[in-house]
């Protein structure tokens, strides 16, 4: 018998004694009650001839009206004695229950999941199996996958991990991936082996997008240097039984439960927002849900879908091609981003050009599954400085253009004001190849850039301006590789302002 105060301290006289299945200890000095609580333990070693599946406990006597803290609970013992939970004797040999783990509770992955487990075995663990079926020890997706340890492997303390790819595919939404050790035995000097209770983890599978965000709005700049980019919350997409993408209500509303406790349900709700349905007298019902979507009638259907977790919000400067990310992981009921000069690095630490005149936004949800959804519709330009009068960052990439490869460029320019634009391009001989012509505030929209999924719009509006050469003369017939002259003139109320640069075509 131990007790703590301040420490581990042998608390009876080692003339503790024993007959038939009873143990009387002895004190070496009574208990008396202290200013501060103690914690009083009985430990007791099975011997290996025990027999398996004997159970085992505890009485504790005594013969005072004492308080007696028994944890749990801590009760007053007044008469008779207290008696703890029986348990079963268990094999010394029999390797512990495997814990299971999984890399994720959610995955975006129907052919495979990842996992790890571990176990203990008083001789060390020899073999292990592992499983994936619709309840725990279940094998429908994937049957029971045999791993043999070398000798030289064999440890008490084992650990394994396996990335397993299912035999039929996920496409259910709750999933047990179950495991099994194999432990050495020793009767005298024969070995054979024993097998572990079965240990299981419940996974779920989402590999629905989450929908896209809105179209980013750029608040009214609210001191000199700082503003807001705003979005409209995005909704986790659940794809019903006829194809159809439905919106998620995610989590447990007051309505919803309403509803529920009218029908003689109660819910359990676990650290993954996945609720369970339960019957007056304590039975599990139907499947797991995390939210649900309404039909056309009212009634709501009970759904298993991930939810959004983050957004990522990224930026456009001027006419450059490139996304950057400010951040990757904006949570889940943020719906506003505030930017301004004091952002001088992106989230992969190169700097970000705080000197431009124009910033544009773009942003996605991810959700506990790792589905991204598309990106949203690019916001309006920012203007935070004033552009150089006229035209300034003509360009055009990639330059040269391999028209193997790709089969346009884009040509880029900023215009201070809306503007009449007329583009001209010459081959080498000074003849016309293709031109267009826009009105002041005209914008035509042309493909995103195949190679950075960029939107291209441009014409005569006043900011960034993005069109694309299909690499076409004005018969539609694709052009002979070589150089090219691309002329920009533009008219407005500053004046005419006039570009040349050239253009690489190689094929």
């Amino acid at each position: 018998l131990n007790y703590e105060i301040s420490g581990d301290e042998l608390i009876s006289g080692g003339s503790d004694k024993f007959g038939g299945n009873l143990c009387e200890i002895v004190l070496t000095d009574p208990l008396v009650l202290l200013s501060t609580s103690s914690r009083i333990f009985i430990t007791f070693d099975i011997a290996p001839t025990a027999n398996t599946n004997d159970s085992i406990g505890i009485d504790i006597g005594h013969f005072t009206n004492d308080w007696i803290g028994i944890n749990p609970p801590e009760r007053l013992i007044d008469s008779g004695s207290f008696t703890s939970a029986f348990s079963l004797i268990k094999s010394q040999y029999r390797p512990t229950t495997p814990v299971v783990t999984m890399g994720s509770v959610w995955t975006n992955r129907d052919t495979e999941v990842g996992a790890a487990w571990e176990s203990y075995a008083t001789l060390g663990v020899v073999k292990t199996k592992y499983a994936i079926g619709r309840i725990a020890g279940g094998t429908e997706n994937l049957s029971w996958q045999s791993i043999d340890i070398p000798v030289s492997e064999w440890t008490q303390n084992f650990v394994s991990s396996v990335t397993a790819r299912v035999e039929k595919p996920l496409t259910a939404r709750s999933y047990f991936f179950s495991a099994q050790t194999t432990g050495r035995k020793q009767v005298g000097s024969t070995f054979s082996t024993e097998e572990s209770e079965i240990g299981y983890a419940r996974f779920f599978v989402d590999v629905t997008e989450p929908e896209s965000p809105a179209k980013p709005t750029i608040s009214a700049q609210e001191t000199s240097a700082n503003y807001w980019v705003r979005w409209i919350p995005a909704y986790d997409i659940y794809e019903d039984a006829g194809g159809v993408s439905q919106r998620v209500t995610m989590g447990m509303t007051a309505e919803l439960e309403s509803e529920l406790t009218a029908s003689g349900y109660t819910y359990k709700s676990d650290e993954n927002g996945v609720m369970t349905l339960y019957t007056s007298d304590g039975v599990a019902v139907s499947e797991p849900f995390s939210g649900y979507y309404e039909l056309s009638d009212g009634s709501k259907e009970r759904v298993l879908a991930s939810g959004v977790r983050y957004y990522e919000l990224q930026e456009q400067f001027d006419t450059s091609a490139r996304w950057n990310t400010i951040s990757s992981k904006i949570p889940l009921g943020t719906n506003g981003y505030e930017l301004g000069s004091s952002l001088t690095s992106y989230e992969d630490g190169r700097q970000r050009k705080t000197s431009a005149s124009y910033y544009r936004y773009r942003i996605r949800s991810l959700d506990k599954a790792g589905n991204y959804s598309e990106w949203s519709p690019v916001s309006a330009a920012h203007q935070a400085a004033p552009p150089a009068p006229g035209i300034s960052q003509v360009s055009n990439y990639p330059n040269p253009v391999d028209a193997t490869k790709y089969g346009d460029t884009t040509i880029a320019y900023t215009l201070s004001e809306p503007s009449a634009v007329s583009i001209t391009l010459y081959d080498l001989l000074g003849k016309k190849v293709y031109s267009w012509n826009f009105s002041p505030n005209e914008e035509v929209f042309f493909d995103d850039d195949p190679r950075t999924g960029d939107s291209r719009s441009g014409g005569g509006k006043a900011g960034p301006n993005k069109i694309a050469w299909y690499l076409k003369n004005e018969v539609g017939r694709k052009v002979a590789k070589g150089g090219y002259i691309c002329h920009i003139k533009i008219t407005n109320s500053q004046g005419s302002f006039e570009k040349t640069y050239k253009i690489g075509v190689i094929r």
